[in-house]
């Protein structure tokens, strides 16, 4: 019986799959890992890329720069760790920056810039500071990666077997 409405259930949902309602927009992001790339040109490339989920996935495969949707858990050089912010007010992320920093901040179209991750984190202590809810509402989202990568996601190495020796 169960069986049975499940594949009722299933024969009707073909019609609620709508690619351009769920798929991520793969020709924007296309555009976004092109205007980096010419950005990174003539300068060392970023180590790591800090993006949301979708974004950093499509940028690792067709650049084959790291790129992933949590903070390192690990050390890596401030000018080698760079962000694409999503959805932020630019104007209001230009001013949490501080005017020294507001020039590191590139749009790459779609309300999504680069930028470096030590010019993101500064920006988000000062929205804290002066309790901006609707930046952080924004800037702590799944569409800007706030958290270290979890112990539990990172790859674990086996040690080789010790050989046996008869």
């Amino acid at each position: 019986m169960c069986c049975a409405a499940l594949f009722v259930a299933a024969f009707f949902s073909w019609k609620s799959y709508q690619p351009a309602l769920h798929d991520p927009d793969y020709a924007q992001f296309q555009k976004m890992t092109e205007r980096t790339q010419v950005y990174f040109e003539g300068q060392p490339a970023p180590e790591l890329v800090i993006a949301h989920n979708a974004l950093a996935e499509y940028f690792t495969f067709t650049t084959g720069i790291d790129a992933m949707p949590w903070l390192p858990e690990y050390e890596i050089d401030s000018f080698r760790l760079w962000r694409i912010a999503a959805g932020v007010h630019q104007p209001t992320l230009q001013y949490f920056s501080g005017k020294e920093h507001a020039g590191h901040i590139k749009s790459l179209g779609g309300n999504y810039y680069l930028l470096p991750e030590f010019v993101w984190r500064q920006a988000l202590v000062r929205a804290h500071s002066e309790q901006d809810e609707v930046f952080l509402e924004v800037a702590e989202s799944w569409r800007n990666p706030w958290r270290m990568r979890p112990g539990w996601l990172l790859r674990k190495v086996k040690p080789a077997p010790t050989p046996t020796i008869y």
